[in-house]
């Protein structure tokens, strides 16, 4: 319809919905795809070692066993991001907001995933200590930082450092800033890191002891849920550096 009158703009917002449905019906047949893949690996293994056992090619032992344990724990952690992205994308979770102070959470997680590591990176804290205390669902931010902590782990080398600092960068926002020492996030994956599912960052990948390509855009929708931003970045002379800000609240 070419026509600028009223039939004409009805003609265009269908197109628009068109449009709209074939990019929500690809992205549907991408993420179906996406999941199918995730799970077939781990249920790749537990099928193929518990033919082995009832085989007799491995006797039921501990250390036979373990290996199918830690894939039924990947597949339940896929099931619950599963959940929570859709949850999210829908519009359908909410978060339980109060008076935090969150250098005192930053520390705490950060002192759990030491504490977790039998060798590894350190992982410094530095930054303000005064900082006004801020309106945050303790629950919901600190898996946003267990996630953001977890990957830097998993990409920095054992004798590496990981830097999370705290600033107050004006009157109503408050940056933390986690930076590591790992090799950094090649170019082309940048834009991408925060899309869900999303493989082409090798740190990333299950080969390379990732989890399930979900956490950082479950991270990013939980931090926007609190009115902030998270980005990512390469550091020249370091790895990468992930940069959450959050609201102080007024008054």
């Amino acid at each position: 319809l070419r026509a600028s009158d009223e039939f004409g703009r009805l003609g265009a917002s269908f197109n628009r919905m068109i449009e709209n449905l074939d990019r929500s019906e690809n992205a549907r047949q991408t993420m179906t795809a996406d999941i199918a893949h995730e799970l077939r690996t781990p249920v790749t293994i537990i099928q193929g070692t518990l033919e082995a056992i009832l085989d007799g090619i491995y006797e039921p032992t501990v250390e036979a066993i373990a290996p199918i344990y830690e894939e039924t724990l990947h597949v339940g952690k896929l099931i619950d991001d599963l959940r929570d992205l859709a949850l999210a994308e829908a519009g359908d979770w909410s978060i339980s907001c109060e008076l935090s102070d969150l250098r005192e959470l930053v520390d705490q997680v950060a002192e759990t995933v030491s504490g977790s590591l039998d060798h590894g990176p350190r992982i410094l804290v530095s930054g303000n200590t005064k900082l006004p205390q801020l309106k945050l669902d303790p629950k919901r931010l600190r898996q946003v930082l267990v996630n953001l902590l977890s990957n830097a782990v998993r990409v920095t080398p054992l004798d590496g450092r990981i830097d999370i600092r705290l600033t107050r960068i004006s009157l109503d926002r408050v940056e933390l800033s986690l930076t590591d020492s790992g090799p950094g996030i090649p170019a082309e994956d940048l834009p991408h890191i925060f899309e869900r599912l999303y493989r082409g960052d090798r740190a990333r990948s299950r080969a390379h002891g990732g989890g399930s390509g979900l956490g950082l855009a479950i991270a990013r929708h939980w931090v926007e849920a609190h009115g902030g931003t998270i980005t990512a970045e390469n550091v020249p002379g370091a790895g990468a550096c992930f940069r959450v800000i959050l609201p102080v609240p007024s008054g």
